[in-house]
Order: C-alpha cells, then structure tokens, then sequence
C-alpha cells in the first residue's frame, strides 16, 4: 500500500508503537519526514553496493582485500563487520544502524543477517526482533502464566473496555493490567481490592475460613465444602442450604433443588451510601469478601474437575463411541465454568466500589445480572460433577445449554460495567 520494503516497514512501524492507521496518515502526508525521523532512506534501499572490493577499513583502518560497503558509502572489513553486529545484537538492538560517523542509517534486516555470518547470532537477532514486536506493541502482550512463552494479539482493543483474555495455555487475564482477568471490575478497583482483601483484619481471616468449613444452619453438623456447587444437601439431616448466605435452598421447610432458579444471596442489603463510618465500611466490605472468597474457593475446587478430563473423554470414546472432537464439550464446560468465577469474583469487587466510581450504573439491575449468572453457574457446576460417563453422554445437549446459557449471562453482566467504563472515562 505504502510502497517500502519489508524492512523499512517495520521501522516504521515500531516508531509508530505498531499503530497501522497512524503510519498510513502521516506517511501519506510526509513520508520525507517520516522516514528521516526513523532513520531510513526511503529512495534506496539498503544493499550491499557491488561486490566485496580492496579499500580500507573504516573501524580497524586496516586495508582488506574484503570491503563490504554499504549504499551509504561507509565500508568495513569481514572481521569488524561480525564484531560490530555481535555486539549490537547481544545489546538486544532492533534497529542496528550503520557505524559510520554520524552516519545513522538503519541497516536492513536482510543485510544484517548476510553480514553477520553466524547462526546462532542470526536466531538471536530473530528472537529480539519478535521480542521487541511484543514489547513495543500496545495490541500484543506476553502471557503472564508461568513459564508459557506465548503472546496475545488483540486486533480490536478499545481504551474504553477492560479487555479479559484466554492465552493458549488457557490462563485468563486482563490484556489492560496483565493480573487474573478481573471483568466487570476496573482494573483500579481491583488493584485497592487486592491490597484492601489482604490487609490481615481477623475478622476477615474468619469469613475466609469460613468459606471451608462451616456448620449446617439446621442439624449444626459441621461440612465441608469439596466441590464449587454452593447448593449444599446436609447428609446427616437432609437440608438444603447455600452456602453464601447460609440460608435456606430452595421451598419446603428443608428446601430443595428449587434453589437453582428462586435463590437470591448477592444484593447487599443496605441502601447505598458514600458517606460510611469506618465499622461500616468494614461490614461492607466483608460481606462482599466473602461472597468474593466463596467463589474463589469454588474455582480452585472446580479446577480439580481437569484432573477428569482425559479419563472422561477416554471412556466417552470407547464406551458410547464418541470421537474426541465429539467430547470436547466437557471440556469447554469446564474452562467455561471457571472464567465464570472468575468473571463473578469480580463482579463483587465492581459491586463493592460502585457506589462511589459508577453511581450512575442501577444497582438493581447489576445485581439481577449477576443473580443470572450466579444461577446459570452453579447450575453447571453441578451438572459437570456427574460422575457416571453414560449420564454424561446422554446429558450431552444439557452440558452444551448450560455452558452456552452461562457464557450469555456473563456477557450480559460484562455488557452492564462496559457501560460504566464508558461513562468513568469521559
């Protein structure tokens, strides 16, 4: 479109942080400019001029009968060429220049790999140009997990939206602050909220705990929690309970599975205010803790059910004939499941500073969003804890429903803060 050399793109590019809208306007308004500015000539190409003739060194000043001059006129001897580039190329240089005095011209890539001689510099140069790609690019970032070396392209990122994204290694996380994807949460809130959520308050360590162990509200028989369901059945008396809110599961005077669609534990109770004491401030923020701690808790639980996948998959495979392709929708429920957790820890967080950043968002309607996809939720959590791979298989079009009904409800809830972003940023 623009006519250059490969080359000689890329160095544009990167002086226009990799911004392609941007380089086509100021190039097609100044590309004299332009290319002055980012060291390249945009008349020549850099070649090699000729062939290797007799002259004399430009570095060591020893003549040579090897002289590889360049189209700047500036030429160097084979030894002081691969010394020069090795050197560059071990500081991580991207654009290697000319070495000339005052010379400055941008030595094309090409060029830089002919020169230098050595293989293994050569993969180096490759490494820290792709490296550089990354770091200096606004739409590309490394994966934060642990020892993945993948990158995340994100072609259509808007300054006005959190961004949550899923690497190859499957780690979800926020494209904006590189931390565990945080939606619908901004990423200023969530940053308070993790230095605010480890302050060390007793009472706080409590409700942590609490989100392992707790007493049935009705036989007072003690439980614990090994699964990321919190419809809970007491074995020992047979009441249906949640384990948020503690409160009854459900209708009937011990409750019932009923608690999937009527249950509601996520509106605060209290009217909003700004103006809170210190105690009360601290009683706010507990209740949104624990809720945001209960499904913390039940992601790490639920992430156990991985540890099934293959034997699952297997036995679907061999028992009921279904092909690998055919079984990747437990799968997909699993790593569904676990971004909605995700996506519903933060959704305390946004709820916990709402008052104050997004006054503006309605508080009921977010929190029936929510209520949605806390429902949707914990409906597919228990549908994955089936055991028995027959059910499974014939629960097939229940699995896909039920993943597909919890990616539109987080959606929805992500769709409500969006709009508080929007307006936040004004």
């Amino acid at each position: 479109m623009l006519d250059i050399s490969p080359s000689n793109a890329r160095v544009l590019l990167k002086v226009m942080n990799w911004d392609h809208d941007r380089l086509f306007l100021e190039y097609s308004d100044d590309p004299v400019g332009i290319s002055k500015k980012a060291g390249i000539d945009i008349n020549a190409t850099q070649m090699v001029s000729g062939r290797k003739g007799k002259g004399e060194c430009l570095i060591c000043l020893e003549d040579s009968e090897e002289i590889t001059t360049l189209t700047c006129g500036h030429g160097y001897c084979p030894v002081c060429w691969k010394k020069y580039l090795e050197i560059q190329i071990k500081e991580k240089s991207t654009n290697i220049t000319c070495p000339g005095l005052n010379c400055g011209k941008i030595i094309d890539l090409f060029i830089v790999s002919q020169l230098c001689g050595d293989k293994d510099l050569i993969d180096r140069f490759n490494e820290t140009l792709i490296e550089s790609y990354v770091d200096d690019n606004p739409f590309v970032k490394w994966c934060p997990a642990p020892n993945c070396k993948y990158a995340i392209v994100l072609s259509d990122f808007k300054k006005e939206h959190n961004e949550s994204v899923t690497c190859l290694c499957n780690h979800f996380f926020c494209f904006r602050c590189s931390e565990i994807a945080h939606e619908p949460s901004f990423c200023k809130q969530y940053s308070s909220w993790k230095i605010k959520n480890s302050g060390g308050d007793e009472a706080l360590n409590e409700k942590f705990i609490s989100t392992i162990s707790k007493k049935c509200p009705y036989c007072k028989k003690p439980i614990e929690k090994t699964g990321g369901c919190n419809h809970m059945h007491c074995a020992n008396c047979g009441f249906h309970f949640c384990w948020q809110c503690m409160g009854k599961f459900g209708i009937g005077p011990m409750g019932d599975n009923s608690g999937y669609s009527n249950h509601v534990c996520n509106a605060y109770a209290k009217e909003d205010s700004k103006q809170l004491s210190d105690t009360e401030d601290w009683e706010r923020f507990r209740w949104y803790a624990e809720r945001y701690n209960n499904h913390q808790k039940s992601k790490e639980l639920e992430a156990k059910l991985l540890d099934r996948v293959v034997r699952v998959r297997t036995n679907l495979q061999e028992q009921h004939c279904v092909s690998w392709t055919g079984s990747q929708f437990f799968l997909d429920g699993i790593y569904q499941l676990l971004a909605a957790r995700t996506i519903l820890m933060g959704s305390y967080v946004f709820g916990y500073f709402r008052p104050i950043d997004c006054p503006h968002i309605h508080k009921e309607l977010f929190e029936h969003r929510q209520r949605q996809l806390e429902q949707h939720t914990e409906l597919l959590s228990n549908c994955l804890e089936i055991e028995d791979t027959t059910q499974i298989h014939l629960k097939k079009s229940e699995f896909l429903n039920k993943t597909r009904l919890v990616e539109n409800s987080y959606k929805s809830l992500i769709d409500v803060a969006n709009n508080a972003f929007v307006e936040t940023n004004k």
